[in-house]
């Protein structure tokens, strides 16, 4: 059975760690800005895990905390809840000055980012979908005479 389609015009992929639906919602419906913020999230998600890579060789939990917490609220505008999860555990671990914390924790954000990036492409293609097949909405759609 197909899976359903939803405002947007396209089946979400359950095992996508991107949510469109929900980038959607955050860019109100707007495919170009939810297609730039997912370009730019994919520059951020490399360049920070380096940087915080970096910054652990250098001991110094400031900066990581800075990036970490960065790199949180990036993965949260776009809806990536892994790497927003990962992120927010680095930077816990960093405020606490716990650098073997955050070495572990390395590990899982650089596995999201590494998921995330595999899904870049799909989700591009759906959010290229809507601009091409934008969802038509009445003026009064969802709204009792």
């Amino acid at each position: 059975m197909p899976s359903p389609t939803n405002q947007y015009g396209h089946s979400p992929d359950p095992a996508s760690p991107i949510s469109v639906d929900e980038l959607m919602e955050r860019c109100m419906g707007s495919a170009a800005v939810a297609a730039l913020l997912l370009a730019k999230f994919e520059h951020q998600a490399k360049s920070d895990l380096s940087s915080i890579a970096q910054e652990l060789a250098a001991h110094n939990v400031a900066q990581i905390a800075r990036l970490a917490h960065a790199l949180k609220g990036a993965a949260g505008a776009v809806a990536v809840a892994g790497v927003r999860d990962a992120a927010a555990a680095i930077e816990s671990h960093a405020r606490q000055s716990d650098l073997e914390g955050v070495s572990h924790e390395i590990a899982a954000l650089q596995q999201e980012i590494d998921r995330c990036l595999q899904h870049i492409p799909a989700a591009k293609a759906a959010i290229a979908a809507v601009c091409a097949n934008p969802p038509s909405l009445s003026k009064n759609a969802g709204v009792e005479p």
